[in-house]
């Protein structure tokens, strides 16, 4: 009996641990919470090689990629993409092509596919379409890893004196460390830029563990 207790009371505990922590990921008000979230910043955030000095690169030479991600997530990318460009930053925006069908445009009388929602997103910003280019990536399950293979492949192709990647702040920890591994030895400089847009706990947590994923798939490489 006293340990069909004591299985009862450990079972008790494990429900009200993981009730809490549900509660905790998803309630911004409870203690600890902005802790929490500034913890996972510090590890997710890459505060290296967000520099001014890439804004001497020659913009022949130079070209700026837009992670992909959630239409959500997308706009404040763009907004900051669009302003390296228009400093003279970069030459080139580059996007990731998809063709997943997205909003309905009433010009065209019909939905735009992500390609075509992301150059009208751009264009509206002040980016010239011919400064567009989408690039193509393979197939496979890690979307960031494939990104970097095929953007780190058109920086060699291209002579690039210098890439600068736009993503979430979150996600820059992550981009540095898969660009940098795919671009080593490389001639190409590779800065970072983040966006402004802002998350929820439950997404850093979701990154942290990508993060480390990815720290493993890179060291089996």
């Amino acid at each position: 009996m006293p340990l069909n207790a004591n299985r009862k009371r450990i079972i008790v505990v494990v429900i009200l641990l993981f009730w809490y922590s549900l509660l905790f990921i998803h309630n911004e008000d409870l203690p600890g919470h902005e802790y929490a979230k500034a913890y996972l910043n510090r590890k997710l955030i890459h505060r290296a090689h967000i520099d001014d000095s890439g804004a001497q690169a020659g913009r022949g030479t130079s070209a700026v990629y837009v992670m992909g991600g959630s239409q959500e997530s997308m706009p404040f990318r763009f907004k900051t993409t669009a302003l390296v460009y228009k400093e003279g930053r970069a030459a080139r925006v580059m996007i990731l092509k998809e063709e997943s069908v997205t909003e309905y445009d009433p010009v065209l009388r019909r939905n735009l596919t992500k390609t075509e929602w992301q150059v009208k997103k751009l264009v509206a910003l002040g980016v010239r379409v011919e400064d567009i280019e989408a690039i193509e990536t393979g197939e496979g399950m890690f979307g960031t890893l494939r990104e970097a293979d095929a953007v780190s492949a058109y920086a060699r192709k291209n002579k690039l004196d210098s890439l600068l990647i736009v993503s979430s702040p979150y996600h820059t920890e992550r981009v540095w460390q898969t660009f940098s591994s795919r671009m080593k030895g490389g001639k190409t400089e590779l800065f970072i830029y983040p966006s402004e847009d802002t998350i929820y706990l439950k997404a850093l947590l979701a990154e942290y563990v990508k993060l480390q994923v990815y720290k493993l798939v890179m060291l089996a490489a």
